[in-house]
């Protein structure tokens, strides 16, 4: 008897604003109803949410009396050194070592800060070392050092570059009737429509169309939001684009309500998601259904598979842990990757020309991960739940055949394995809150991927043809 059922206010710990209403007791609902019953769901499962986006941050070293902040880049570094001790000395002296090779500047300081030293000509992916001194009359004193870092390329990402790189020709934009693509959002996540215009005037593009399903609260705009909005529409310039925010609930409430809906957006980008484990199976297998049916209506469904490689933000490092929707066999899963030098060809690595090291240039794409310097590594693996669709097999298979992986009890081969598609997610440039921001992650291959679909799907209805709908078929076939 639902009468006796007893519920409980639950408040976000990380958001004390935000309160949920959940049960801690089982649900039952009356036999003669069962049948006029699609669902239950929010009543006492609780979500997680994560989001899959990893803003860029600087390396930071601290001590008592010291901070020291390092940022990377190809062949650089910049390092600010804050001390409120520095303000009794009249100049700091940065100096940065790589190898046998020593960098030092001499810079002054101004209520204990010192303005950002800029090292050039540094060789990438070898570590490097800083130490910093103060002039305490006429003698320099060793106050902090910071150790570890490795310089490494990797191109600031624009829309040019993914334009580039993945063959979209220059001044590509939509212009077919019926065209659209969307981005979910979730748990007060909303973008600031100001900045949106800042981004497309910065990236030199024209002013989206952009229309909000459900509600868009500007004044609290989060990272994940706005790094969709901005880079779905960065690619699929000109589509009509939906800013689709689901209010309560999480993905099954989002898939009925766009299934619900007479005239959906063709292309969905979701950028968040759940370990396996966490989620009811009833729950996943009817997110599953409605993913089925809304492909079956041309529709494609993106979903990207976090930055915390196999583990999907849990502790537990002894077995994969899937991410759902990405371990559906009815998505399509984004992995990230980022551009970096080509050191493959031989003449790429340590060879010289006129006494100069020979640099190539940047057009290698790997996939992100930490030992190769991007500070969180992609996600993927293989779905503990859902069984290998016949369309992945061959591609899977070879993988299995061929690839260097851990001891099969680490995760079941037989799954549905993804990611399908890798995306650039590192080195990705925003504006957020009326300033450049960085960030990456899947959560940006995710709406970049979106937004080429999306063009796609604008040439496929220019010739009077259907939309792609569910690709992952065809994805297969075609890198075969």
């Amino acid at each position: 008897d639902m009468n006796t059922i007893s519920f409980y206010r639950f408040q976000n710990v990380r958001n004390e604003d935000v309160f949920i209403t959940r049960s801690l007791e089982p649900i039952h609902i009356p036999f003669f109803i069962k049948e006029k019953v699609q669902v239950f769901d929010g009543i006492n499962n609780f979500p997680r949410l994560p989001v899959k986006n990893t803003p860029k941050k600087p390396h930071v070293f601290e001590n008592d009396n010291i901070s020291i902040s390092i940022s990377t880049g190809d062949s650089v570094a910049s390092v600010y050194a804050n001390s409120n001790e520095f303000s009794q000395y009249s100049s700091v002296n940065v100096t940065l070592f790589q190898g046998n090779a020593v960098q030092s500047v001499i810079t002054p300081t101004v209520n204990g800060i010192t303005t950002a030293t800029l090292f050039t000509g540094l060789a990438n992916y070898v570590p490097i070392s800083v130490s910093i001194y103060v002039n305490n009359n006429g003698n320099w004193m060793l106050v902090g050092n910071y150790t570890g870092d490795e310089v490494f390329p990797s191109v600031w990402i624009t829309p040019t570059v993914v334009n580039q790189l993945y063959n979209i020709p220059p001044g590509t934009v939509s212009t077919a009737l019926g065209n659209s693509q969307s981005v979910a959002e979730f748990s007060f996540q909303f973008y600031k429509p100001s900045d949106l215009s800042t981004f497309s005037s910065l990236m030199n593009l024209p002013m989206p169309n952009v229309t909000v399903h459900g509600i868009n609260n500007a004044s609290f705009a989060g990272g994940e939001s706005t790094l969709d909005i901005e880079w779905i529409t960065a690619i699929g310039v000109n589509v009509p684009t939906i800013f689709w925010y689901v209010e309560h609930g999480f993905l099954l409430n989002w898939a009925l309500q766009v299934s619900e809906d007479p005239n959906p957006p063709l292309v969905h980008s979701i950028s968040y998601g759940e370990p396996e484990q966490d989620m009811f199976s009833s729950i996943m297998d009817r997110a599953n259904q409605e993913f089925q049916l809304l492909g079956a209506r041309g529709i494609t469904i993106i979903s990207t598979s976090g930055d915390l490689g196999t583990s999907d933000g849990t502790d537990n490092c002894k077995i994969d842990i899937p991410d759902f929707p990405s371990s559906s066999p009815w998505t399509t899963s984004l992995g990230a990757t980022f551009i970096t030098r080509d050191t493959s060809t031989s003449i790429c690595t340590g060879q010289y020309a006129f006494d100069l090291p020979i640099l190539c240039d940047a057009t290698a794409e790997l996939p992100c991960a930490v030992d190769a310097g991007t500070s969180f590594t992609t996600g993927g693996g293989f779905s503990a739940v859902f069984p290998r669709p016949s369309y992945q097999d061959t591609a899977v298979q070879e993988y299995l055949n061929t690839a260097v992986l851990p001891p099969s009890s680490y995760f079941n081969s037989s799954g549905r394995g993804y990611n399908d598609v890798g995306a650039l997610g590192f080195n990705i440039l925003t504006v957020k809150g009326g300033s450049i921001d960085v960030t990456g992650g899947t959560s940006a291959s995710g709406p970049i991927f979106a937004g080429l679909v999306a063009l796609l799907n604008d040439v496929q209805l220019n010739q009077g043809k259907s939309p792609l709908g569910f690709i992952n078929p065809w994805l297969y076939q075609t890198a075969a």
